[in-house]
């Protein structure tokens, strides 16, 4: 790449994230909103007492929500001998979490759209994030951890995409390119991620893991989640673009810090096809 070229690159970036900036400091940047029924659903991952009554009907109060629920749930990567017809019986079958997780999911998806322009770019990072909610689960389990909470990281650490990508179309005309999309996202995803999380009431241990999964050591308390989600990342663009090996999982300074040792790192690995086969069965 020329030096021209980067400069370029460069001023546009430039351009676009000081209008970003602006917008944050203004205080009326239009924000996307999240369905009234998963927020609520959200609430609930944090509590240990759940009532999984009190989930289905929450679920059944959006009719879309449920019936994506029962349509995934009946799915060959979840399928059981018979068919689920009814949210009860989902739950009794999957259990509570994974209802949980699975709702929320469906309705974080409907968040996803942007521009036209860029809907390709939004629709390949809900893949990295869905990818990263459901490695995070398998990290957390070998860690023992708590699998939901990991997930839900997982699944959000990226939830600004839409939120940059809208604004760079309204930032100017020209539209970017991989390149300078990348670098507007390196710079800004973080904080418009955070400004979507504080005001979606996404419960604190998460976002700390959003803001801090990039350095761990600032995380507190939270510095385990933060690095679950980091190694969920790196797995997650790893296995999308087929570099998924034993040689990247001992590399993971992630899963280092989280002492998994190189036996844990082989079965994560073993994992790639049942990812994938449940963001199948999302998607």
């Amino acid at each position: 790449m020329s030096s021209t070229t980067q400069q370029q690159d460069l001023d546009v970036c430039l351009e676009v994230e000081t209008y970003i900036t602006m917008q944050l400091k203004s205080g009326k940047l239009e924000l996307p909103v999240l369905p009234t029924i998963a927020t609520e659903v959200l609430s609930t991952s944090m509590e240990d007492d759940a009532d999984a009554l009190k989930v289905s009907n929450l679920i059944q109060q959006d009719q879309s929500i449920a019936a994506n629920v029962l349509r995934i749930v009946n799915s060959p990567a979840y399928r059981g001998a018979a068919e689920i017809v009814a949210l009860q019986q989902a739950i009794a079958r999957l259990g509570l979490n994974r209802i949980r997780e699975i709702a929320i999911t469906i309705a974080l998806s409907s968040t996803q759209s942007t521009n036209k322009e860029y809907q390709d770019v939004a629709e390949r990072e809900w893949n990295v994030a869905l990818a990263t909610g459901l490695w995070t689960k398998e990290i957390a389990r070998v860690c023992r951890k708590n699998v939901e909470i990991a997930y839900l990281c997982g699944l959000l650490h990226n939830i600004g995409v839409p939120l940059v990508l809208k604004l760079a179309r309204d930032a100017t005309p020209q539209i970017l390119s991989e390149t300078q999309l990348k670098m507007v996202m390196a710079g800004k995803m973080t904080a418009l991620s955070l400004v979507l999380a504080q005001s979606w009431q996404i419960p604190m241990p998460i976002q700390v893991a959003i803001e801090q999964w990039r350095q761990a050591d600032y995380a507190g308390e939270h510095a385990a989640l933060a690095l679950i989600t980091g190694a969920g990342v790196k797995l997650a663009n790893w296995m999308l673009n087929s570099e998924l090996e034993i040689s990247n999982l001992g590399a993971c300074a992630e899963l280092q810090a989280l002492d998994i040792y190189p036996e844990d790192a082989e079965q994560l690995l073993e994992l790639a096809d049942k990812v994938r086969a449940t963001m199948e069965s999302i998607g």
